[in-house]
Protein backbone atom coordinates (compact mmCIF):
# COMPACT_ATOMS: atom_id res chain seq x y z
CA UNK A 1 0.00 0.00 0.00
CA UNK A 2 1.46 3.08 -0.85
CA UNK A 3 1.47 6.33 0.94
CA UNK A 4 1.27 10.34 0.31
CA UNK A 5 4.93 10.43 0.76
CA UNK A 6 5.88 7.71 -1.91
CA UNK A 7 3.25 8.96 -4.66
CA UNK A 8 4.35 10.88 -7.04
CA UNK A 9 0.47 12.31 -8.36
CA UNK A 10 -2.53 11.68 -6.19
CA UNK A 11 -6.13 12.38 -6.64
CA UNK A 12 -8.95 12.88 -4.64
CA UNK A 13 -12.47 12.70 -5.08
CA UNK A 14 -11.93 14.88 -8.52
CA UNK A 15 -15.28 16.20 -10.08
CA UNK A 16 -15.80 17.99 -12.72
CA UNK A 17 -19.47 19.39 -14.32
CA UNK A 18 -20.14 21.49 -17.15
CA UNK A 19 -23.39 22.83 -16.03
CA UNK A 20 -25.44 19.86 -15.74
CA UNK A 21 -23.46 17.49 -17.32
CA UNK A 22 -20.72 15.86 -14.98
CA UNK A 23 -17.80 14.95 -16.45
CA UNK A 24 -16.21 13.38 -13.30
CA UNK A 25 -17.69 11.90 -11.02
CA UNK A 26 -15.56 11.82 -7.78
CA UNK A 27 -12.38 10.15 -9.28
CA UNK A 28 -9.74 9.23 -6.85
CA UNK A 29 -5.95 7.20 -7.72
CA UNK A 30 -2.97 7.40 -6.73
CA UNK A 31 0.26 7.01 -9.14
CA UNK A 32 3.68 6.16 -6.94
CA UNK A 33 6.75 8.18 -7.93
CA UNK A 34 8.55 6.38 -11.36
CA UNK A 35 5.59 4.20 -12.35
CA UNK A 36 4.17 3.63 -15.94
CA UNK A 37 0.42 4.17 -15.53
CA UNK A 38 -1.99 4.22 -18.44
CA UNK A 39 -5.60 6.09 -18.51
CA UNK A 40 -8.00 4.34 -20.59
CA UNK A 41 -11.61 4.31 -21.39
CA UNK A 42 -14.31 4.07 -23.97
CA UNK A 43 -14.64 7.80 -25.41
CA UNK A 44 -16.84 9.72 -23.03
CA UNK A 45 -14.71 8.53 -20.23
CA UNK A 46 -13.58 11.26 -19.12
CA UNK A 47 -9.85 10.69 -20.12
CA UNK A 48 -9.25 13.72 -21.71
CA UNK A 49 -10.77 15.73 -18.61
CA UNK A 50 -8.95 14.05 -16.06
CA UNK A 51 -5.52 14.64 -17.93
CA UNK A 52 -6.42 18.26 -18.37
CA UNK A 53 -7.06 18.46 -14.53
CA UNK A 54 -4.00 16.88 -13.83
CA UNK A 55 -2.04 19.48 -16.53
CA UNK A 56 -3.71 21.97 -15.06
CA UNK A 57 -5.81 23.32 -18.14
CA UNK A 58 -8.96 23.05 -16.51
CA UNK A 59 -9.96 23.58 -13.03
CA UNK A 60 -12.37 20.60 -11.01
CA UNK A 61 -15.71 21.30 -9.94
CA UNK A 62 -14.08 19.10 -6.42
CA UNK A 63 -11.20 17.58 -5.63
CA UNK A 64 -7.73 18.25 -4.87
CA UNK A 65 -4.44 17.27 -7.00
CA UNK A 66 -1.40 16.82 -4.90
CA UNK A 67 2.51 16.13 -6.62
CA UNK A 68 4.94 14.71 -4.18
CA UNK A 69 2.64 15.57 -1.13
CA UNK A 70 2.10 19.39 -2.12
CA UNK A 71 -1.13 20.57 -3.81
CA UNK A 72 -1.33 22.37 -6.80
CA UNK A 73 -4.87 22.29 -8.01
CA UNK A 74 -4.90 25.73 -8.16
CA UNK A 75 -1.82 26.07 -9.62
CA UNK A 76 -1.29 27.13 -13.19
CA UNK A 77 0.60 25.53 -15.98
CA UNK A 78 3.76 27.44 -15.93
CA UNK A 79 3.62 27.10 -11.96
CA UNK A 80 3.05 23.05 -12.46
CA UNK A 81 6.25 23.32 -14.94
CA UNK A 82 8.21 24.46 -11.76
CA UNK A 83 6.88 22.01 -9.36
CA UNK A 84 8.38 19.27 -11.92
CA UNK A 85 4.80 18.40 -13.59
CA UNK A 86 5.25 18.54 -17.62
CA UNK A 87 2.89 18.00 -20.52
CA UNK A 88 2.84 16.86 -23.78
CA UNK A 89 -0.16 17.58 -25.50
CA UNK A 90 -2.37 15.73 -28.59
CA UNK A 91 -2.00 19.19 -30.31
CA UNK A 92 1.89 20.19 -31.29
CA UNK A 93 2.55 23.01 -29.34
CA UNK A 94 6.33 23.26 -31.50
CA UNK A 95 7.56 26.85 -33.12
CA UNK A 96 7.31 24.88 -36.60
CA UNK A 97 9.41 27.98 -38.13
CA UNK A 98 12.50 27.73 -35.85
CA UNK A 99 15.18 25.23 -36.08
CA UNK A 100 14.98 21.31 -34.26
CA UNK A 101 17.92 22.70 -32.51
CA UNK A 102 15.86 26.34 -31.47
CA UNK A 103 12.94 24.53 -30.40
CA UNK A 104 14.96 22.31 -27.41
CA UNK A 105 17.05 25.06 -26.55
CA UNK A 106 14.57 27.70 -26.13
CA UNK A 107 12.97 25.13 -23.44
CA UNK A 108 16.36 24.35 -21.79
CA UNK A 109 17.26 28.54 -21.71
CA UNK A 110 13.89 28.49 -19.59
CA UNK A 111 14.59 26.02 -17.13
CA UNK A 112 18.52 27.58 -16.59
CA UNK A 113 16.04 30.89 -16.21
CA UNK A 114 18.36 32.67 -19.24
CA UNK A 115 15.64 32.19 -21.42
CA UNK A 116 15.78 36.46 -21.57
CA UNK A 117 19.20 36.64 -22.08
CA UNK A 118 19.50 36.07 -25.56
CA UNK A 119 21.94 39.56 -26.49
CA UNK A 120 24.98 37.15 -25.74
CA UNK A 121 26.83 35.44 -27.96
CA UNK A 122 25.59 31.71 -28.87
CA UNK A 123 28.51 30.80 -27.83
CA UNK A 124 28.37 32.08 -23.97
CA UNK A 125 25.91 28.90 -23.71
CA UNK A 126 28.00 26.40 -24.93
CA UNK A 127 26.57 24.13 -22.29
CA UNK A 128 22.56 24.91 -23.14
CA UNK A 129 23.57 23.96 -26.84
CA UNK A 130 25.27 20.72 -25.68
CA UNK A 131 22.26 19.93 -23.35
CA UNK A 132 20.09 20.42 -26.05
CA UNK A 133 21.97 18.30 -28.14
CA UNK A 134 22.14 15.65 -25.96
CA UNK A 135 18.16 15.85 -25.34
CA UNK A 136 17.97 15.65 -29.38
CA UNK A 137 20.16 12.44 -29.27
CA UNK A 138 18.22 11.08 -26.67
CA UNK A 139 14.80 11.14 -28.20
CA UNK A 140 16.61 9.62 -31.90
CA UNK A 141 16.66 12.82 -33.22
CA UNK A 142 20.28 13.11 -33.93
CA UNK A 143 21.53 14.75 -36.89
CA UNK A 144 18.22 16.82 -37.69
CA UNK A 145 19.25 19.76 -35.62
CA UNK A 146 19.10 22.45 -38.55
CA UNK A 147 15.70 21.47 -39.85
CA UNK A 148 12.87 23.26 -39.56
CA UNK A 149 10.58 21.88 -36.73
CA UNK A 150 7.83 22.04 -39.51
CA UNK A 151 9.91 19.81 -42.25
CA UNK A 152 9.79 16.86 -39.24
CA UNK A 153 7.40 14.24 -39.89
CA UNK A 154 4.66 13.64 -37.71
CA UNK A 155 6.16 11.11 -35.32
CA UNK A 156 9.47 12.94 -35.12
CA UNK A 157 7.44 16.20 -34.17
CA UNK A 158 6.07 13.91 -31.32
CA UNK A 159 9.78 12.71 -30.50
CA UNK A 160 10.76 16.72 -30.61
CA UNK A 161 8.21 17.54 -28.31
CA UNK A 162 9.40 15.02 -26.00
CA UNK A 163 12.46 16.46 -26.11
CA UNK A 164 11.20 19.99 -25.47
CA UNK A 165 9.51 17.89 -22.30
CA UNK A 166 12.69 16.48 -21.52
CA UNK A 167 14.01 20.22 -21.01
CA UNK A 168 12.14 21.49 -18.01
CA UNK A 169 13.69 17.90 -15.85
CA UNK A 170 10.15 16.82 -15.23
CA UNK A 171 9.71 14.34 -12.47
CA UNK A 172 6.11 13.51 -13.62
CA UNK A 173 5.99 13.79 -17.47
CA UNK A 174 2.17 13.34 -19.39
CA UNK A 175 1.46 12.58 -22.35
CA UNK A 176 -1.99 13.13 -24.24
CA UNK A 177 -2.59 10.89 -27.14
CA UNK A 178 0.99 10.50 -27.78
CA UNK A 179 0.94 7.53 -30.64
CA UNK A 180 -2.47 9.48 -32.26
CA UNK A 181 -1.70 9.65 -36.07
CA UNK A 182 1.45 7.67 -36.06
CA UNK A 183 2.74 5.04 -38.62
CA UNK A 184 3.06 1.30 -36.73
CA UNK A 185 6.86 2.46 -37.39
CA UNK A 186 6.69 5.76 -35.46
CA UNK A 187 4.90 4.08 -32.97
CA UNK A 188 7.25 1.23 -32.33
CA UNK A 189 9.51 4.33 -32.14
CA UNK A 190 7.72 5.89 -29.55
CA UNK A 191 7.30 2.89 -27.34
CA UNK A 192 11.21 2.87 -27.15
CA UNK A 193 11.72 6.04 -26.20
CA UNK A 194 8.95 6.18 -23.69
CA UNK A 195 10.84 2.60 -22.29
CA UNK A 196 13.92 4.56 -22.55
CA UNK A 197 12.91 7.47 -19.78
CA UNK A 198 14.60 7.63 -16.84
CA UNK A 199 13.55 4.96 -14.51
CA UNK A 200 12.35 7.32 -11.53
CA UNK A 201 10.80 9.45 -13.94
CA UNK A 202 7.02 9.27 -13.15
CA UNK A 203 4.92 8.65 -16.65
CA UNK A 204 1.22 9.22 -17.23
CA UNK A 205 -0.03 8.07 -20.76
CA UNK A 206 -3.82 8.69 -21.98
CA UNK A 207 -3.76 6.43 -25.21
CA UNK A 208 -5.95 5.01 -27.37
CA UNK A 209 -3.53 2.66 -29.05
CA UNK A 210 -4.10 -0.70 -26.49
CA UNK A 211 -1.27 -2.45 -27.97
CA UNK A 212 1.44 0.67 -26.98
CA UNK A 213 -0.38 0.74 -23.68
CA UNK A 214 -0.21 -2.72 -22.66
CA UNK A 215 3.39 -2.65 -23.74
CA UNK A 216 4.45 -0.23 -21.29
CA UNK A 217 2.29 0.11 -18.40
CA UNK A 218 3.21 -1.27 -15.13
CA UNK A 219 -0.92 -0.67 -13.87
CA UNK A 220 -3.59 0.77 -16.34
CA UNK A 221 -6.68 2.95 -14.85
CA UNK A 222 -9.85 2.56 -16.74
CA UNK A 223 -12.38 5.30 -16.99
CA UNK A 224 -15.78 4.38 -16.99
CA UNK A 225 -18.93 7.31 -17.67
CA UNK A 226 -16.82 9.73 -15.93
CA UNK A 227 -15.87 7.42 -12.93
CA UNK A 228 -13.25 5.23 -11.57
CA UNK A 229 -13.60 1.49 -12.59
CA UNK A 230 -10.44 -0.14 -12.71
CA UNK A 231 -6.64 0.04 -11.52
CA UNK A 232 -4.56 -2.99 -11.76
CA UNK A 233 -2.00 -4.17 -13.65
CA UNK A 234 -2.14 -5.20 -17.08
CA UNK A 235 -2.90 -8.66 -17.08
CA UNK A 236 -5.51 -8.47 -14.45
CA UNK A 237 -7.32 -5.37 -16.83
CA UNK A 238 -6.92 -7.53 -19.76
CA UNK A 239 -8.78 -10.22 -17.89
CA UNK A 240 -11.59 -7.80 -16.20
CA UNK A 241 -15.18 -8.70 -17.81
CA UNK A 242 -16.25 -5.47 -16.43
CA UNK A 243 -13.38 -3.56 -18.44
CA UNK A 244 -14.41 -5.46 -21.51
CA UNK A 245 -17.67 -4.54 -21.28
CA UNK A 246 -17.33 -0.92 -20.71
CA UNK A 247 -15.59 -1.21 -24.10
CA UNK A 248 -17.89 -2.78 -26.31
CA UNK A 249 -20.78 -4.92 -23.88
CA UNK A 250 -18.87 -7.81 -24.35
CA UNK A 251 -16.80 -10.67 -22.40
CA UNK A 252 -14.79 -11.50 -25.54
CA UNK A 253 -11.22 -10.15 -24.86
CA UNK A 254 -9.89 -10.74 -28.29
CA UNK A 255 -12.64 -8.47 -29.73
CA UNK A 256 -12.08 -5.66 -27.76
CA UNK A 257 -8.43 -5.91 -28.99
CA UNK A 258 -9.33 -6.22 -32.10
CA UNK A 259 -11.55 -3.13 -32.18
CA UNK A 260 -8.83 -1.11 -30.66
CA UNK A 261 -5.70 -1.81 -32.40
CA UNK A 262 -6.92 -2.18 -35.61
Amino acid sequence: MTTESTNAVALHDITVRFGQLTALAGVSLEVPAGQRRAIIGPNGAGKSTLFSVIAGTRRPTGGRVLVDGRDITSLPVHRRVDAGVVTTFQHSSLFLRETVLENVLLAVARRARVAHRWFRPAGAYRDLLDHSATLLARVGLAGREALLAGALSHGERRQLEVAVALAAQPRVLLLDEPAAGMSPAETDRLGQLIRGLPADMTVLLVEHDLDLVFDLADEVTVLHLGEHLATAGVAEIRADENVQHAYLGTADVDELFFEETS
